[in-house]
């Protein structure tokens, strides 16, 4: 119930100054407050119990005259000369000159017949001709009968005209009709028709017993009684019929009713929401000023209801006037109803005072009681225990007058003879066919309508015009002009509700209007059986227009000049363009609404909107506080309550009863109720820990705001689980200890900004609500709600539902039957209902769409061909395109966004988890890409989440990508462009195809900063825009500008340092632990390698498991995974690959990047090491995409092989042959060496290898017809390319028509005319060709090569100098990890290797004789040259192998960018 809203209203209805009283709804006698109010002027029908203190019905004897004891017809009856007690009409007798009804009004009969009840009669319309009224003024149960010439049937008469006989007219109803002798009419009595003060008392109108019209003697004269004339408590009571009682003291008091309209409905309009002049001044609480609706001052209201009834006002008893409120001390306190007389504000009175807050029923007195408000609902008297307690039904009154006192909510039923709920079809007359309250305890109306010649629901208040668009509906609904529309549409912000599939048990289902329970399953409602209309537009799948309730087709459809005739019809359709209603992406922010009328309870894009009074602006509104109206703070009642004059949050605590205690919003734009429970011991609404276990199958559903069912069709077996749909983060999303800006922070619902330390910082587990705590990977909710993750196998479920209710990442597994890793997620094709196949997103790469015409769940492959509502349930895919007659689904382009606040993002329908930004240019919404964002809320957002600003400043700063290395992954052995030979892998950005052939990419030709920012020879302007390249020749970095080394980085990849704002190269870097900042270290490079921030210090990362943070873990792909069992961050390996499209390549280190490769064994269904046939199974479309770029094909025909980019032939004096390694050694050589039985190490056969690669540089072998042979002559092998042959046999480095040739029939490079015959390293009689502006020329040394990335191709021999600009030969310095610092190559002819050693975190030159590594990395770390050595005498050592030289390849690991 709407406590805050409930209002105790004390006088009639109608606000004129004329009053209108009723026999039935006449003041009972205890509820007289004083001695001197229940003895005098009470008519003789009360007595005051002086050992009681209360006001009691007096015996009959005490009432002295007629039309007093007819007063009491319950009690008494006239029997001619004195007042009786009454039994039943069944006891009396007409008589002449006394007829029934005036011995007792509820009784019927004339002549000297018996006396019958009224509602024993039967209705006028059974009468006939002969015996209708005109005959002899027969009365019906529903009235008095009159035979209509028109319509031939006997009807209830309601106009005294109606009326032929004058016996009938003159005594039937007294002071009802008076017969006009002159004209020969009956017609309606007056008050001035009644010459003398004893026969002024009142008139009957419309026949009807229950509009009686006090009248008043004044000036010698009778007149029509108001309010303002009752001065004395003799008065207010004796001229009223009892009906209206004296609050206040007899100095200062006022004459008010004992009828009660209990509530003024919750959702009234707000004064600025009336469009229109005469709805504003009609209200009676607004006034309209200046072309907009105010406020009303309190000094222009003249009526104490009206003022009473208005927040602002208080109606003062001493001055009988109407002034400003400020607090309940300005109030007279004698009783509770005269604080509520003078101020709805001051609800309850307690020591002589009253107060804001609201009581308890059973601290009322019985004289005060019936009908008050407390907290725990409507009070009423209980006769039998004497004591006053909340009303559960109306059927709990038993008195007909106090029954009817609460009007419009409960009526006294004659015919049952008992108290009953008031609905519209009770409503008898048409003139009070307006509007009744729908609940007991609730201040929601019910639209009456009268239609037939009876009262029912309106159907269509759409249609209603403009005067009863504000009666009809107590002002909740307004006038737009053209619609009759709600101000304050609940529908807008619903929070995410069961759907009816998702109810297994009968109770919710029933619970829920728009669904049916068929006997087995809940299902939705039929849209065409629906007849109400709110009921019809929170239905997505319905709209509502003149015709009533049907089948939603499109928003584009439905007419509406306003966003509140478009909500009207359906809550799909909450904007309009002006003339037609639109979706969701129409919307617009709240500043963008001018008027104050658009402005309140409206739904911009970021939130519910409010009107500002102050800044004449409309806000967003987020706290309660900014609400200063109590009825629109009450709209809001389990988000905000109306307390201490003001709006304040709602929590547990706030509410004071079991009835209320069921949950509350935490605030009011986000709807996730939060679950209260109430505490039996101490009496007190309290929060759950988790709703799972808190609630059973009896409240689950209705104390989650229906956003939680029971997860089993058995109520006794089973929890509570929440319905919404549930949403797994993109894996790239940004960590809290990534963010730099304290905007992005705060945007990450997961993250809070610590003013301590200035710094981004995680919420612990304890801290999370369920909807947040189910979507951390480190977290889980449980009966204690939530806790840090341990294992999905300590989760209990025995559903999909059930498990993903503890954790997104543990769905069930039906084979286990028990909740499991997320590797084990279903797939489209297995889920079996509607609500598991769309209820989680963002599980892999594929979307679930739930297909209606089979009933099945399948994959989402295409918008094409969905229906707007699957269309824009899928909206950041798809995008529904209106026509003039309809519409069609397509996917979803930036271009499709109409708004600039809509303008955000699009996802990928192949991929979720592939993010185009879109951003608003030039009036439309265009792609970019999101370095482009020009400050850091468009940077996050429009990135869902994936990137971050680069400062702490809003506008000065790069966004950058939160999840992507930092420095491009460089593969030691990756392609350089001059390597590809067919377009397909030809890829840009590194690459491009041009004149048949793949050449480096131009600086000029890439558009993207993080490409461009990735070559190394570019570098992104950003004054500019653009990509330029790098032209200076020393320095260049410190031409950049940048304030940290994101902004460095976002320039030019040879720049990860900054000094003084001014960017530096790698020689700059710090050590990770040197970095003191979590800014500055997070996701950053050191000078060991990538860095992290953990226990309040900069750490580098030295394995995968030192990342504590998801979104960090799945960033650096290839390198590290989560492992969902373990929920750890751990080394990925090819074997915890779960998905075949991934089983590609890994990176052996986290800080160097070699490639494994893997292979997906079909038998197993497991991702594998790769095999010896590994590169064999791969195609001219597979080789170079699933190797990492590092293989490419050897031709560009669909017959070839996948060759390494790193294979050469360069000699190495004194590689170790075979016999000269130890066993560890030995192992792993294989396949060029193998251990025999005898534990000696020897050269292996070519028929005991298997694969092509390593076939191919043993010189012994060659590869032939699918098989390792023993080589013979390279005449024996042909190919299309010099690359066929060196993949066949590296003997074999050159090619006459399609004939392999040995090296010694090789041609100089000068033999190659064109670039693209002179690719890089390709083998010559001279040794190894590259290209330059000479033509092809021989390798001699590093300094003769031009070209950057031809330089940084031979690693090992050669690298790029950003010191020098220019290629020098590599030295152990140039190696920045531990890993990688093993040997450098000397000269590309007579070649040899150093040594090096990494010493002080610095990689150096090894100058002793031995080399002193272990059996296990000797033979490894130095090139094949060195083995172990176990020597007593001299002891164990690495030593080089002194032998014959042999033919070594070594990698030459080339670097493309």
């Amino acid at each position: 119930m709407k406590i805050t809203l409930a209002i105790l209203i004390l006088l009639p209805l109608v606000f004129s100054q004329n009053i209108v009283v009723s026999p039935s709804t006449a003041c009972k006698c205890q509820q007289f407050l004083s001695e001197n109010g229940c003895n005098n002027n009470t008519l003789g029908q009360c007595q005051w119990n002086q050992k009681n203190q209360i006001c009691q019905q007096a015996s009959c004897g005490n009432i002295q005259s007629q039309n007093d004891c007819l007063i009491s017809k319950k009690n008494c009856y006239w029997n001619g000369q004195n007042c009786v007690a009454f039994t039943s009409c069944t006891k009396l007798t007409s008589k002449i000159g006394l007829i029934c009804p005036q011995q007792n009004i509820s009784c019927y009969g004339s002549n000297t017949n018996q006396c019958q009840s009224i509602s024993s009669l039967p209705k006028c319309i059974t009468f006939q001709i002969g015996t209708c009224g005109q005959q002899g003024g027969y009365a019906g149960s529903d009235g008095l009968c009159t035979w209509d010439t028109n319509l031939k049937e006997c009807i209830v008469a309601t106009n005294c005209s109606q009326l032929q006989n004058q016996q009938v007219c003159n005594t039937y109803i007294q002071n009802a009709c008076i017969w006009d002798f002159n004209n020969g009419v009956c017609t309606q009595a007056t008050c001035t028709q009644l010459q003398d003060q004893q026969s002024c008392k009142f008139v009957v109108a419309n026949l009807d017993p229950n509009q009686v019209y006090p009248c008043f003697y004044q000036y010698n004269q009778c007149v029509y009684a108001s309010q303002t004339l009752f001065q004395t408590q003799d008065q207010c009571q004796t001229n009223t019929l009892l009906n209206y009682r004296w609050i206040g003291t007899q100095k200062d008091g006022i004459c008010v009713s004992c009828t009660q309209q209990l509530f003024e409905p919750a959702n009234k309009c707000a004064c600025e929401q009336f469009m229109l002049e005469t709805a504003c001044n009609s209200s009676q609480y607004c006034q309209w000023i200046q072309n907009s609706c105010q406020d009303i001052n309190c000094n222009q209201i003249y009526n104490q209801l009206q003022c009473s009834m208005n927040k602002n006002c208080y109606w003062n008893l001493q001055s009988q006037n109407c002034q400003n409120f400020y607090s309940c001390n300005q109030l007279i306190a004698v009783n509770l109803l005269t604080c509520i007389t003078q101020s709805r504000n001051c609800p309850n009175y307690m020591y002589q005072t009253c107060y804001s807050s609201y009581g308890l029923c059973s601290q009322i007195y019985q004289s005060q009681c019936d009908g008050s408000i407390t907290n725990e609902g409507i009070c009423y008297f209980n006769e039998a225990k004497q004591v006053c307690q909340s009303l559960q039904s109306c059927s709990d009154i038993i008195d007909e007058n106090i029954c009817n006192q609460i009007s419009k909510l409960c009526l006294w039923s004659t015919v049952n003879n008992k108290c009953q709920q008031l609905t519209c079809s009770n409503v008898k007359q048409q003139k009070q066919c307006t509007f009744v309250f729908k609940n007991l305890n609730g201040t929601d109306i019910q639209i009456c309508e009268w239609t037939n010649n009876s009262c029912s629901n309106a159907k269509n208040i759409l249609n209603l015009n403009e005067a009863q668009c504000s009666s009809n509906s107590q002002f909740t609904y307004m006038y737009t002009g053209s619609k009759c529309v709600k101000c304050f549409q609940a529908s807008i912000i619903l929070p995410e509700q069961c759907s009816c599939s998702q109810l297994y048990l009968a109770q919710d289902c029933y619970a829920n209007p728009l669904c049916n329970w068929n006997g087995q399953i809940c299902k939705l409602q039929n849209c065409l059986s629906i007849t109400n209309q709110e009921l019809c537009i929170q239905n997505i799948y319905c709209q509502w227009t003149e015709y009533g309730c049907s089948d939603f087709q499109t928003c584009f459809g439905l007419f509406g000049s306003t966003p509140k005739d478009c909500i009207s019809q359906s809550i799909n359709c909450p904007y309009s363009d002006g003339v037609r209603c639109q979706n969701k992406y129409y919307y617009s922010p709240c500043q963008s609404f001018t008027q104050v009328s658009l402005c309140s309870n409206q739904l911009g894009s970021d939130g519910l909107c409010i009107w500002n009074k102050t800044s004449s602006s409309c806000q967003v509104l987020s706290k309660c506080n900014q609400i200063l109206n109590s009825t629109y703070c009450g709209i809001y009642e389990y988000v905000c309550n109306w307390s201490k004059d003001q709006c304040n949050q709602s929590t547990c605590s706030t509410f004071t009863t079991p009835e209320q205690c069921k949950f509350y919003y935490q605030s009011l734009n986000s709807f996730t109720p939060i679950g209260c429970k109430w505490n039996i011991t101490t009496n007190v609404c309290e929060q759950i820990g988790s709703m799972l276990t808190a609630y059973n199958s009896a409240n689950c559903y209705s104390n989650s705001a229906k956003t939680a069912r029971w997860s089993q069709t058995l109520s006794y077996n089973g929890v509570c689980i929440s319905c919404g749909v549930k949403y797994i983060p993109n894996p790239s999303k940004c960590s809290c200890q990534q963010l730099i800006s304290q905007i992005n922070c705060i945007q990450n619902s997961l993250c809070y900004w610590s003013q301590t330390s200035k710094s981004c910082q995680e919420y612990e587990c304890s801290a999370l609500p369920e909807n947040l705590c189910v979507t951390n990977m480190k977290c889980m909710w449980t009966t204690k709600g939530c806790t840090k993750f341990t294992s999905c196998s300590q989760i209990k479920g025995e559903s999909l539902d059930e498990c993903l209710s503890y954790s997104l990442y543990c769905p069930y597994n039906p084979g286990l039957k028990t909740c499991s890793s997320l590797k084990d997620f279903p797939e489209c094709e297995e889920h079996k209902t509607q609500d598991t196949c769309v209820g989680v997103y963002g599980t892999g790469k594929n979307i679930c769409i739930w297909d209606s015409r089979i009933q099945r769940c399948t994959k989402l492959h295409s918008c094409t061909g969905q229906g707007q509502l699957s269309c824009e349930q899928f909206s950041l895919y798809c995008a529904w395109i209106n026509t003039t007659y309809y519409g069609f689904c397509q996917e979803r382009t930036c271009a499709n966004y109409k708004t600039k606040y809509s303008c955000t993002y699009v996802l990928s329908i192949t991929d979720p988890n592939l993010i185009q930004p879109c951003q608003w240019q030039n009036g439309v919404c265009q792609p970019i890409i999101i370095q482009q964002a020009t400050d850091a809320n468009t940077c996050f957002t429009n990135s869902n989440g994936t990137s971050r600003w680069t400062s702490d400043s809003q506008t000065t700063g790069f966004c950058v990508p939160c999840n992507l290395p930092s420095y491009a992954v460089q593969y030691e052995n990756k392609c350089s462009c001059s390597q590809i030979l067919n377009q397909s892998e030809c890829k840009y950005p590194f690459c491009n195809w041009s004149n048949n052939q793949c050449v480096q990419n131009s600086c000029t030709n890439i558009q993207n900063q993080f490409e461009c920012s990735q070559q190394r020879y570019c570098y992104w302007q950003i004054s500019q825009n653009r990509c330029n390249p790098i032209s200076l020749q020393l320095n260049f970095c410190t031409t950049l500008k940048g304030n940290s080394s994101l902004e460095c980085l976002a320039q030019s990849i040879n720049c990860p340092s900054t000094l003084n704002g001014v960017c530096q190269d790698r020689s700059y870097l710090q050590t990770c632990s040197s970095i003191t900042t979590q800014a500055a270290c997070a996701n950053s490079i050191g000078q060991e390698g990538y860095c992290t921030y953990n226990n309040q210090a900069c750490h580098v990362i030295s394995s995968c498991s030192s990342i504590q943070n998801y979104n960090y873990c799945v960033g650096l792909q290839h390198f590290c995974i989560w492992n969902t069992t373990i929920n750890e961050c751990t080394t990925i390996t090819c074997s915890s690959i779960s998905e075949k499209e991934n089983c590609t390549y890994i990176f052996e280190n986290l800080n160097s990047s070699s490639i494994k490769l893997c292979e997906w064994n079909e038998a197993t269904t497991q991702c594998q090491n790769a095999t010896s046939t590994t590169l064999t199974n791969k195609t001219i479309d597979s080789c170079h995409l699933e190797t990492g770029g590092t293989y490419h094909w050897s031709n560009t025909q669909n017959k070839g092989y996948c060759i390494s980019c790193s294979l050469d032939l360069i000699k190495l004096p004194k590689t170790c042959q075979c016999d000269q390694l130890t066993n560890i050694e030995c192992l792993s050589s294989v396949p060029k060496c193998k251990l025999n039985d005898s534990g000696s190490c020897k050269q292996n056969e070519c028929i005991n290898i298997f694969d092509q690669g390593n076939c191919s540089t043993l010189p012994s072998c060659m590869w032939s017809n699918q098989a390792c042979v023993q080589f013979t002559s390279c005449s024996n092998l042909q190919g299309a390319t010099a690359l066929d042959c060196l993949a066949q046999s590296t003997n074999c480095p050159g090619l006459s028509n399609g004939i392999c040739k040995s090296k010694s029939q090789l041609s100089s490079c000068s033999s190659y005319q064109t670039a693209s015959q002179c690719t890089l390293g390709i083998p010559s009689s001279d040794g190894f060709c590259y290209w330059n502006n000479n033509g092809c020329q021989q390798m001699v040394n590093c300094d003769a090569i031009t070209q950057l990335t031809q330089c940084d191709a031979l690693y090992r021999i050669c690298t790029w100098s950003n010191s020098f600009n220019k290629c020098v030969p590599f030295k152990c310095q140039d190696y920045k990890n531990q890993d990688q610092c093993t040997f450098v190559i000397v000269n590309f002819k007579n070649s040899y290797i150093e040594l090096c050693e990494w010493q002080n975190k610095v990689c150096q030159q090894y100058t002793d004789k031995y080399f002193r590594f272990d059996e296990n990395t000797c033979y490894q770390n130095s090139g094949h040259t060195y083995s172990w050595v176990s020597d007593e005498a001299h002891g164990s050592r690495c030593q080089e192998c002194y032998s014959l030289l042999i033919a070594f390849t070594i990698a030459i690991y080339l670097i493309g960018f």
